[in-house]
């Protein structure tokens, strides 16, 4: 497609109230397009720029996955070994759960995002560990395995299990071993 085509497309989107964002196009390291559509806050009308921050939301999961299986695959995470072996001070419920029920999600784990505390924390930050520790105390939904239940809590243990195993910052271990990587070989395509 070219710069056009994609500016046609975005404002019939826009349009119909289907795409709101910001859209980067590029080839051979020239930009062709960097737009911004519809609007970031719509009751100030603030509209979204290439410079607009988005939540990126569950995106990071397909990143964190990938991040446990190459782990996973240098031998530095057994997908099928308690999680309460490498990360500590876990609800006791919680450490005989595997890498791979959380990738699956069907650990039983209560979701953190329902709790009313979570609202504060997406005003101030939390750590994972702060985030895990607003459910802790509430049971699980099923015994690990045998059933499945959406988690994004399981992401984030996911996440210290990668800084765990690696001995680096989750944010470091994708930069360094996933974009940086993809980014290097993808240059002369």
């Amino acid at each position: 497609m070219t710069a056009a085509e994609i500016t046609a497309s975005a404002d019939t989107f826009l349009r119909a109230h289907r795409f709101r964002g910001a859209v980067l196009l590029a080839r051979e390291g020239a930009v062709l397009l960097r737009e911004g559509y519809g609007f970031a806050n719509e009751e100030w009308t603030i509209p979204n720029s290439p410079l607009t921050k988005f939540r990126i939301g569950s995106i990071t999961k397909m990143f964190t996955a990938a991040a446990v299986l190459r782990l996973a695959e240098a031998g530095a995470i057994n997908l099928h070994s308690e999680i309460g072996k490498s990360v500590e001070d876990l609800p006791r419920a919680w450490r005989s759960i595997t890498p791979h029920q959380l990738l699956n999600h069907t650990v039983g784990l209560a979701d953190h995002v329902a709790v009313p505390a979570k609202q504060t924390f997406n005003l101030t930050g939390a750590t994972p560990r702060e985030l895990i520790m607003l459910i802790a105390n509430q049971p699980l939904l099923f015994e690990p395995g045998t059933s499945y239940c959406y988690s994004n809590t399981g992401y984030f243990l996911l996440g210290m299990l990668i800084e765990k195993a690696s001995n680096r910052s989750y944010a470091a271990y994708v930069e360094e071993e996933i974009f940086r990587p993809y980014t290097r070989n993808t240059r002369n395509v």
